[in-house]
């Protein structure tokens, strides 16, 4: 089986797919996004629920003015952009993250860390050596 949909008679099918990878937002919505992510991940507090519909759901109830107006649907879509494509939220132990805080940037920065010890030409058995 393949996904089912319902479609009302006499009513436009305005439903929004939040796989369709078009970015239908104004850089002005991801400008206020962006700051807003950030904010949050400098906050200390900034987990948000483990799937794009909760956590759009969480976004839409925390009335944020780059969101006004939206549907619910409209904000899963606008999840599921910032995820796959602008990176501004990520995911760590299961939870949607401002991406700054995801496990992807922790992997590379670690990564990054251990390029580095290795170009000093200092591994971590030499060092222990005296």
């Amino acid at each position: 089986g393949g996904e089912w949909s319902a479609l009302l008679v006499g009513r436009a099918p305005d439903f929004v797919d939040i796989y369709d990878g078009i970015d239908v937002y104004s850089n002005e919505t991801w400008a206020a996004a962006e700051i807003y992510f950030r904010a949050l991940a400098e906050s200390g507090d900034f987990t948000l629920p483990g799937g794009r519909y909760a956590t759009a759901f969480a976004l839409a109830a925390r009335q944020l003015p780059f969101l006004y107006g939206f549907t619910l649907g409209r904000v899963c879509h606008f999840t599921q952009i910032a995820i796959t494509q602008r990176r501004l939220l990520g995911y760590a132990n299961g939870r949607i993250v401002p991406f700054s805080c995801s496990q992807e940037v922790v992997k590379a920065q670690l990564a990054e860390q251990q390029l580095h010890h290795a170009g000093s030409g200092i591994s971590s058995g030499a060092a222990g050596m005296r």
